[in-house]
């Protein structure tokens, strides 16, 4: 999720992970694991 606005008149990003980004991160991380330790 994306969040974007200006904060002192500089431009400002904010990212924020949402369940299903969490959900595919975790899958990832095992994927990688599983390349390190078989």
């Amino acid at each position: 999720e994306v969040q974007k606005q200006f904060k002192d008149n500089y431009p400002q990003t904010l990212c924020k992970i949402t369940s299903k980004g969490v959900n595919a991160f975790e899958g990832y991380v095992k994927a990688l694991q599983g390349y390190i330790k078989p």
